[in-house]
């Protein structure tokens, strides 16, 4: 593990992206899954004329500004909500050939976070089949 600051205001950024094509429906994505969506992102149509192989629509969970410097324990954050409904998720990514991607951002006062991802993180990660994206920028936020 490594050494950590003390008294610092560390915060990790943690979001979910589910990204489809234009048939992708989240409305029915989200109640079928019974959790709200932090922001429904739609691909603007001159970025989507020029490039057709862009995901169209994207259902978008944030949990901004998570207090922590260990990276496992904010993805676990996030993946609280999602990993017991696994199976179901599953379902709708190949109905909609949809992608799930967990974006890390940490930002704050830290010299060192502790960038140990957990076995069992990582696992449930994979259960998802979602990619894991750990960045120093926004290029995923939500705002």
């Amino acid at each position: 593990m490594n050494r950590l600051a003390e008294n610092t205001t560390a915060t990790i950024t943690v979001v979910l992206w589910i990204c489809g094509p234009k048939n992708f429906e989240p409305n029915e994505f989200t109640s079928q899954h019974e959790i709200e969506p932090t922001k429904i992102w739609r691909c603007k149509p001159k970025i989507a004329e020029a490039h057709p192989h862009l995901d169209r629509l994207c259902w978008v969970f944030e949990l901004k500004r998570i207090v922590t410097c260990e990276y496992s324990k904010a993805l676990n954050e996030i993946l609280v909500h999602f990993h017991p409904k696994r199976k179901q998720l599953i379902e709708s990514f190949k109905r909609w050939n949809l992608t799930a991607s967990i974006h890390l951002v940490p930002k704050g006062g830290l010299r060192d976070f502790d960038t140990t991802i957990s076995t069992e993180i990582v696992r449930k990660i994979a259960d998802l089949d979602a990619s894991l994206v750990i960045s120093n920028d926004n290029i995923r936020s939500t705002e």
